[in-house]
């Protein structure tokens, strides 16, 4: 990644010198016209300049086809060069962010937490002297501590409208043989569980009690402590409360067929370690067939989540404002909720079957957040997206394929060719069945609104559209795409000053009814074209295209400002476009100009050299924008030789 945008800015500083033209400033500067030079120019482009003015002395030896300087400037008050690199690559989005990624694999910090409150006034409980098949009923508010092992009690909780603090020390509680929870409250004003030591609940198959192992009923629960809490649940789900539920502090390693812990009207969890693996989800909040609205809060801690459906399951909003966060979900989403989702902070790593993360509203990606997505659904499907976060985020998608509308055929491997690749299914599969397999989408951002990207470091590599939306504002960030579809789809794509974006592949960079560039640097790979747009604008910035813009038989492209390089295997004539102008060379029989070669620009004293990405085996056609025109063009095709220097093969000129 470092060096694509060591590149970047050094083109970006080479071409905000273009002038094509006389430069009327007096002091001494590195490849200016008006001064006095003495220049020796090799084939190799090997070049000795020294340049004296009386308020610049400075000598630069300037090697331009391979991209190195050896710049000495000796006026304080000179503008300082930054010497581009000849060493940039095309490689994968992983290898483009590496050290970037290095985030995910950082250790996790995140401790138990918990507090340890001083309950001087309690009642001692060994639930080992519960009597077999019998309840232990606490009946009023006060602090009773569990110690001991039972296989077949339970604790049972009715104190109206009174606080119970049950201090979990050590405590086995299995409750075998009642069709009920371990541990059941209900009536009161609060529960509270104070955590110490090593704790073990489980219940039957044939729990009835609302099938959870800790279940809570008509009051808040609170879970503090720094001890462990074990949850085996065998009927449905491991903590379940009808009111809403907070956790500070604990380990916790639950297993359950349903939820692992579930919070009807909120669960807000401030600290502790959780591993969970639920059948369902992990944490749930709310009840879409009860119109009943909850809420998940994460302030900090660390997860692990198995989920086979959904990671955090909410009937309303999710926030997260820190934590470390796993998700494996088998047959669903990392995060599913039907109103905002909001991660300012933490590290999220999910895995999931489908999106990655969805809601019917918006998503907001701010704060410190990181994200590492890899789903077979889309990465983020939303209303809105907002990412305005100074951490990294990828998204990595692959499609699968399922047999819908079909009887399951007799059981056999076979392999079948779909969308240019072999797919594998366990079932004899014939030619006619095809039409019965569907691929979900699997997009890297999905929004029917709005994009806005202002900051982060984003990279996609996606099977389908890196970003499909229908209005995406890119303000700033750094962002690394690759995709076999659209980088960009939508209805209007803005590029603004502080955005960086390197499109490494795509079938269309930007397919889009308007386009609009302000600034920033741009560069775009594409199959077909670059930009397709009805409307494109240049207002500013630096953009390098590797195809042609696609304005249709209509379309306008309007240039008021900024650099535009395009590479295309087009063969337009020179035109005006806008307030300035494209002048074009053609190549052709271009055998040489293939992905790896490598092509130098010179247009006066500017020279640009870089890779190209991709094959240009029939013809070439080079566009460059200039406010000055007048100045011969200079297109090489070469290679770099064992000292990295440019080696050109085939020079086209334009006058």
């Amino acid at each position: 990644m470092k060096k694509i945008i060591i590149m970047l800015l050094s083109i970006l500083v080479v071409l905000s010198l273009v002038a094509c033209g006389n430069n009327k400033n007096t002091d001494t500067n590195t490849n200016t016209n008006t001064n006095t030079n003495t220049n020796t120019n090799t084939s190799s482009n090997t070049e000795s300049n020294t340049n004296t003015s009386s308020s610049n002395t400075q000598t630069n030896t300037n090697t331009s086809s391979t991209n190195k300087d050896t710049n000495s400037n000796t006026n304080s008050g000179g503008e300082e060069v930054v010497p581009p690199v000849s060493d940039y690559e095309s490689t994968t989005v992983e290898e483009e962010l590496k050290t970037e990624l290095e985030v995910f694999d950082k250790e996790d910090t995140f401790g138990v937490g918990g507090t340890m409150n001083d309950y001087t006034t309690e009642t001692v409980v060994d639930v080992s002297k519960v009597a077999s098949n019998a309840k232990y009923l606490i009946a009023s508010g006060g602090t009773y501590r569990l110690t001991g092992t039972s296989t077949d009690g339970q604790i049972y909780i009715q104190a109206k409208d009174q606080e119970v603090v049950l201090v979990l020390d050590n405590v086995s509680l299995t409750n075998k043989n009642f069709a009920a929870p371990a541990i059941y409250a209900e009536d009161c004003s609060s529960v509270i569980i104070i955590l110490v030591g090593d704790n073990y609940l489980e219940d039957s198959k044939t729990n009835d009690g609302e099938g959870a192992v800790l279940r809570v009923r008509s009051c808040n629960l609170t879970i503090d402590g720094q001890g462990t809490l074990n949850v085996k649940a065998n009927a449905k789900h491991g903590i379940s409360n009808t009111k809403e539920t907070t956790i500070n502090g604990g380990t916790y390693n639950i297993t359950a067929p349903n939820q692992g812990i579930y919070g009807k009207l909120g669960l807000t969890i401030n600290g502790g370690r959780f591993n969970i693996e639920a059948g369902k989800s992990a944490l749930k909040s709310g009840d879409i067939e009860d119109l009943a609205d909850g809420y998940i809060d994460i302030n900090s801690g660390s997860f692990e989540f198995k989920a086979g459906t959904n990671g955090l399951n909410c009937n309303g909003q999710v926030d997260i404002s820190d934590g470390r966060i796993v998700v494996n979900s088998t047959s669903g989403n990392a995060i599913d909720a039907t109103k905002n989702i909001s991660i300012t902070g933490g590290t999220m790593l999910f895995n999931s079957y489908k999106s990655a993360i969805t809601t019917d509203e918006n998503v907001i990606l701010g704060g410190t957040a990181n994200l590492k997505i890899e789903t077979n659904g889309n990465g983020v499907s939303a209303k809105d997206l907002t990412i305005e976060t100074s951490g990294v985020i990828f998204i990595k998608t692959a499609p699968v394929y399922e047999l819908v509308n079909a009887e399951t055929p007799a059981d056999e491997t076979v392999f079948v060719f779909v969308d240019g690749s072999y797919v594998k299914f366990d079932s004899n599969v014939h030619a006619v069945d095809m039409l019965k397999y569907t691929r979900r989408d699997c997009r890297g951002f999905e929004a029917d609104g709005t994009i806005t990207i202002n900051s982060g470091v984003i990279g996609i590599d996606s099977y389908e559209d890196a970003m499909n939306v229908g209005y995406a504002v890119i303000s700033g960030g750094t962002l690394v795409l690759n995709t076999t579809k659209d980088a960009f789809d939508g209805i209007s794509v803005e590029f603004g000053t502080n955005a960086t974006i390197t499109v490494l592949n795509s079938e269309k960079g930007v397919n889009a009814t308007t386009v609009t560039v302000n600034g920033g640097l741009i560069s775009i790979n594409a199959l077909t074209d670059a930009i397709k747009a009805e409307t494109t604008i240049f207002n500013g910035g630096k953009t390098y295209l590797f195809d042609k813009i696609d304005a249709g038989t209509t379309g306008t492209v309007s240039v008021n400002g900024g650099t535009i390089l395009m590479i295309a295997t087009t063969n337009n004539e020179q035109s005006t476009v806008g307030s300035s102008k494209y002048i074009s060379t053609v190549v052709q029989n271009n055998d040489i100009a293939v992905a790896g070669k490598w092509i130098e620009i010179n247009c006066g004293s500017n020279t640009i050299t870089l890779e190209l990405p991709k094959d240009y085996t029939e013809k070439m056609t080079v566009y460059f924008t200039s406010n000055t025109m007048g100045v011969d063009l200079i297109v090489s095709i070469g290679s770099l030789d064992e000292n990295g220097d440019f080696v050109a093969e085939k020079t086209e000129m334009y006058k």
